[in-house]
């Protein structure tokens, strides 16, 4: 089955804004007025406000009593916490994948396209819904709802990495991507929790850099 290479209007908002809040053009305080945010990207006010409750529940912004959306402070302690607790869980998820038995042939089929990102002009747009779905599948095969549920929430309360090399980028995910389809095809639960461990660990030293980076620009 191939996945669809789509996102709807209210993910593709949600990215919008988890992106415009971790590289400073939000601030920390700042309000987010809904009219004025689905006129400049083209929406209608139904997906910004379904944005809004996403990163609310990511922790990233606080909507108050009176409907107003405002932005939380992002520290790096914060970030690296969640990325911890999402280190724990992602290596449960993998685990209980293994344990499962399910057909690995959605993630197979993502990692092939992943690799055809690299394809002509790296498509880094893409190339960040084809890893978020890899990493959704993950979740799916482990067949728990409320893992899955846990963590979707701290997928969206964490940034996109944005490194200036993409295709670099790119083929160093795709080979960690193939490490841990490895070792699920080989049910070996030790070795995905260490490739989900690694591959993690590598996010969370680019996730602060990018966050130190931020800071010194504002």
């Amino acid at each position: 089955m191939e996945p669809i290479n789509r996102m709807s209007a209210k993910e593709l908002v949600t990215e919008k804004l988890r992106e415009a809040i971790y590289k400073g053009t939000f601030h920390a305080g700042e309000e987010l007025i809904q009219e004025k945010i689905s006129e400049q990207l083209g929406v209608s006010r139904m997906p910004v406000r379904e944005a809004f409750l996403v990163l609310e529940n990511a922790g990233l912004i606080e909507i108050k009593k009176n409907k107003r959306a405002v932005v939380k402070e992002i520290t790096v302690e914060s970030v690296q916490e969640q990325l911890e607790i999402r280190v724990l869980l992602e290596c449960l998820a993998g685990k209980k994948a293994c344990r499962n038995g399910g057909s690995y042939e959605n993630l197979i089929c993502i990692q092939r396209q992943i690799k055809g990102c690299l394809e002509g002009e790296p498509k880094q747009e893409e190339f960040r819904f084809l890893n978020k779905e890899f990493h959704y599948e993950i979740w799916r095969l482990a067949n728990s709802p409320r893992l899955e549920q846990m963590l979707q929430q701290l997928w969206f309360s964490m940034p996109s990495v944005y490194p200036r090399d993409i295709p670099q980028n790119i083929r160093r995910n795709i080979e960690e991507h193939q490490y841990i389809i490895d070792a699920l095809l080989n049910h070996d639960e030790r070795q995905v929790e260490k490739a989900i461990t690694e591959h993690i660990n590598r996010t969370e030293n680019l996730v602060k850099f990018l966050l130190h980076q931020t800071q010194d620009d504002q």
